[in-house]
């Protein structure tokens, strides 16, 4: 196995510090040495990194100097393991903080592995841009993707193969207690309001389901468009903590993803753990993510009219029988795809 193994994330916030932990929980459990884990002093959710060897660098909360900041540390980072026999550098999301970092390893010769959670940017995306973009995948030694749509965008348009791991269940916070919620008849839309994420369409496709006994309830930070008021849906546009998020998700009856474009989405394998009922459009990799789940509903298209058809049958349907999650639909070690290259 490598000697030393650093797993670096220098992301604000989102799902990026879950997916590092879930990392590094898995690695240091199947017997790698991980040296330390890299994060961004600026990380929601840092508080909780617990016993994972981290190690915080601290970056101004402006861009433009923690830019900056960001080519001294990829000096002192680089100076610190090029010596080291075997050195590796996993970075389980993109940040730009860390563009300048893959740049200097690839040309010390560090082996890198580069999660890309999208090979081309999402409807009304700004990161990651086509050159950064370009940048991340061509620096890279290994890729690393989430799903077979984003290892295909890969393939054909840069011509890289790549490691397909499972996207893992990020799991409730240690003081959430899901017996304390119940469940009422709520249809939920829950992450950042973004273009792709189709929260117009969800809201047209709404307006034919008033009088069924649901309510709609839209959880995220992001701008909303402008709609009639509706005595049947609820709006809570801001930034939701973990605890907040798993409360949303355990709520619900019906968990809706209305996406016009996706690569993959890191609520659905928790939806699943669940156990919700799940309505999705055919895009990108969200059919292959559901698996042969029971309790899942596909809309003919990204049309109002199949969303509304789709989220009416959950509706009407009674859960399916319960099923052992880790045997039926996600391999217990998520990331073992990444194994062997990492002896």
């Amino acid at each position: 196995m490598h000697n030393e193994i650093y797993i670096v994330y220098l992301g604000r916030k989102g799902s990026g510090l879950n997916l590092t932990y879930s990392l590094f929980d898995e690695l240091a459990e199947n017997g790698f040495e991980i040296e330390s884990t890299i994060l961004n002093s600026n990380n929601s959710g840092i508080e909780n990194k617990g016993e994972r060897k981290t190690k915080v660098f601290r970056f101004n909360r402006i861009f433009i100097i923690s830019f900056i900041q960001s080519l001294y540390f990829a000096f002192r980072f680089v100076y610190s393991i090029e010596s080291k026999v075997g050195a590796v550098v996993i970075f389980p999301m993109s940040s730009p903080l860390d563009i300048f970092l893959s740049i200097l390893l690839k040309m010390r010769k560090i082996s890198t592995f580069r999660f890309i959670h999208e090979a081309k940017s999402h409807l009304g995306e700004s990161w990651p841009d086509p050159l950064s973009t370009k940048i991340l995948i061509g620096t890279a030694t290994h890729l690393v993707t989430l799903s077979s749509f984003v290892q295909n965008q890969l393939l054909k348009q840069f011509e890289r193969t790549s490691i397909k791991v499972q996207h893992p269940v990020f799991h409730s916070p240690p003081n959430f207690n899901p017996n304390l919620i119940k469940e009422e008849k709520l249809v939920l839309f829950c992450g950042r309001i973004k273009k792709y994420k189709g929260i117009p369409t969800l809201l047209k496709a709404w307006q034919g389901l008033e009088g069924k006994g649901y309510t709609l309830r839209i959880c995220g930070e992001g701008k909303i468009p402008e709609i009639k008021t509706l005595a049947s849906l609820e709006i809570d546009n801001r930034w939701l903590t973990e605890i907040e998020l798993h409360s949303e998700l355990m709520r619900a009856e019906i968990i809706v993803f209305p996406y016009l474009e996706a690569s993959q989405s890191g609520l659905i394998p928790i939806a699943i753990s669940k156990r919700k009922k799940i309505v999705i459009t055919p895009v990108g990799g969200l059919i292959e993510q559901v698996g042969n789940y029971e309790n899942v509903f596909v809309s003919l298209d990204t049309t109002y009219e199949s969303l509304r058809f789709a989220i009416n049958e959950a509706m009407q349907k009674n859960l399916g029988p319960k099923v052992e999650i880790s045997e039926n639909f996600y391999d217990s070690k998520y990331f073992s795809a990444m194994f062997s290259y990492l002896k």
